[in-house]
């Protein structure tokens, strides 16, 4: 009997202690945010206390005089005893700066800043209360018997997007590129999933490259959670092109835009569920070249654009009419040339000369804008047998016309462009000089080059060669001004235009007769004579002053 009483005490005990355990856990609940921003901060203010009554019900109190508190008054009162919402307390109001405000003034604290690393932060063993959740803009809940374990969608993220050239590791603004060169290029959408409460169903993704530009392949669009990359398919997106004249076109080679649609719920539609994690990233990497068969479009001394513009679908947004709308990204890729221009001694335009450029570490395509002369019966030039073209016609004097390789055949002159260096390790190109005086040489990129006078002017010597060293530095690679860009030459007879960005040199011929310095005799007996003379006559003339002196 004894015994039975012991084991009925502990038994009465254990379930008092059961019962204590169960009546404690009762008043404890948790707030659990989904939705979450990854990185950023939530904290947690419980406003009121919250107790439970015999049949369920739940009042709310305040330790606090309100009697003077105007935004507790406007939006709660005290009936009773206990606190009961106003009309006034709206989901709109429920996000204004001065509910928010108030909320954080007035509330407690409970437990620690909280920074989320997952799209789920969870505050758990809470007692009940009404609370106040800070993010953004805050949100309120209950937590009771009733709900226990209260839930809130954190809906007020930030949709950000950025584009960027890949250079190596880093992610830059601006550079330089050669021609045929691949650049890749790349565009990252922060996606949310709401839009302060507007629920985000669509995502369009625009790219526009300047005209110079050609798309090698397809863009690749991927998916990324969590740093884990998945690659959409065909049936995940849609993308269409469109040519310079806009016009839309199923061949990569010609297009200059393209336009990248992914649904962001089932069916892209408002009422669908969400297809991606609240943290994911969409990724759109492609490459494109300067095109050695766009010379005319290839911007030289500017620079050649990449742009880009992010708009979204969302709450009662129409099937064509996206809300969401984050602006453009530019990207800027350079190139630069050299202008070679020709004079005689005295400054004059000197015409028919032929430049050959060569690199020696040439990776880079480049053009040449050559002035070439074709035969043509309108043309206004003709061909002299020294190689060189002129525009004064022949006279029908036999000595005139003796240096006319024909005195009947004409020429026109074109500025064709024409591509140097594709595929090789060191390149070389001609070209004529103009009527203008200039040839032009662009689509330069940094190395070494040497500049030679292959053929020269009848009547006039040869120049020199020039040797020179292209070199460029972005200051700052984020930077989208025309400033970032320094080009430099390490011979100073090759100059920068601040204004075009484009390399100048200046080349004279002057008259006179280039002397042969090596193979046959020449004129090199001449020379022997002369100093033979030279010499006799200082001797006659040391002689002669001898003799006088001897007088």
């Amino acid at each position: 009997m004894k015994n039975m009483k012991k084991i009925l005490a502990l038994v009465v005990a254990v379930l008092m202690i059961a019962a204590s355990v169960r009546a404690f856990a009762a008043d404890n609940g948790s707030i659990t945010v989904t939705n979450a921003e990854i990185g950023k901060t939530y904290e947690l203010y419980k406003l009121f206390d919250a107790t439970v009554g015999a049949k369920g019900e739940t009042a709310y109190s305040t330790n606090k005089d309100v009697t003077s508190d105007t935004v507790f008054n406007k939006y709660f009162e005290i009936k009773n005893g206990n606190i009961f919402k106003r009309d006034a307390l709206t989901e709109a109001a429920l996000k204004t700066e001065e509910f928010r405000n108030w909320a954080l003034s007035f509330g407690t604290k409970v437990g620690d800043t909280v920074t989320a690393d997952s799209t789920t932060v969870a505050f758990t063993g809470i007692p009940f209360g009404y609370y106040f959740v800070k993010t953004n803009t805050g949100a309120t809940l209950t937590v009771d018997s009733a709900n226990p374990n209260a839930s809130v969608i954190d809906k007020n993220q930030t949709v950000t997007f950025d584009k960027n050239i890949v250079e190596g590791d880093e992610l830059v603004k601006a550079n330089q590129a050669g021609l045929n060169i691949d650049v890749p290029f790349d565009i990252t959408v922060n996606a949310k999933q709401y839009d302060k409460d507007e629920k985000i169903f669509k995502y369009v993704i625009y790219d526009t490259m300047d005209p110079g530009w050609t798309l090698n392949a397809a863009p690749v669009v991927k998916i990324v959670i969590d740093e884990q990359e998945t690659t959409l398919t065909g049936g995940q997106y849609t993308i269409s092109y469109k040519t310079k004249a806009n016009a839309v076109t199923t061949n990569i080679a010609e297009a200059e835009y393209f336009e990248i649609t992914i649904p962001w719920t089932e069916g892209g539609v408002a009422t669908g569920n969400f297809l991606y994690a609240a943290n994911a990233k969409i990724n759109v990497t492609y490459t494109a070249k300067l095109d050695p068969a766009k010379a005319a479009d290839v911007k030289v001394g500017d620079p050649n654009l990449n742009t880009a513009q992010v708009k979204y679908f969302k709450g009662n947004d129409g099937p064509d009419t996206p809300s969401g709308d984050l602006g453009e990204k530019k990207t800027k890729t350079w190139e630069t040339g050299l202008t070679i221009i020709k004079h005689d001694g005295d400054g004059n335009v000197l015409t028919g000369a032929q430049f050959t450029l060569t690199s020696t570490n040439g990776t880079k395509v480049s053009y040449v804008y050559e002035n070439k002369y074709t035969a043509d019966a309108n043309g206004e030039y003709y061909k002299l047998k020294d190689g060189t073209y002129t525009k004064e016609a022949p006279t029908g004097n036999a000595t005139h016309d003796a240096v006319y390789e024909s005195t009947s055949d004409k020429y026109k002159l074109e500025t064709v462009a024409q591509v140097m260096g594709e595929g090789q390790t060191a390149s070389t190109i001609s070209s004529y000089v103009g009527a203008d005086g200039t040839v032009k040489f662009t689509g330069l990129g940094a190395g070494d080059y040497k500049i030679e006078e292959t053929v020269v002017p009848a009547g006039y010597n040869k120049a020199d060669d020039i040797q020179f060293t292209i070199n460029y530095a972005i200051a700052d690679k984020t930077d989208f001004d025309k400033a970032a860009i320094t080009w430099t030459s390490t011979n100073d007879k090759v100059t920068l235009n601040g204004t075009t960005h484009l390399f100048e040199t200046t080349v004279v011929n002057n008259k006179g007769t280039e002397l042969p310095s090596t193979g046959g005799i020449g004129t090199t007996i001449f020379y022997i004579g002369g100093s033979i003379l030279v010499l006799a006559a200082v001797i006659l003339l040391v002689t002669k002053r001898r003799m006088n002196a001897d007088d």
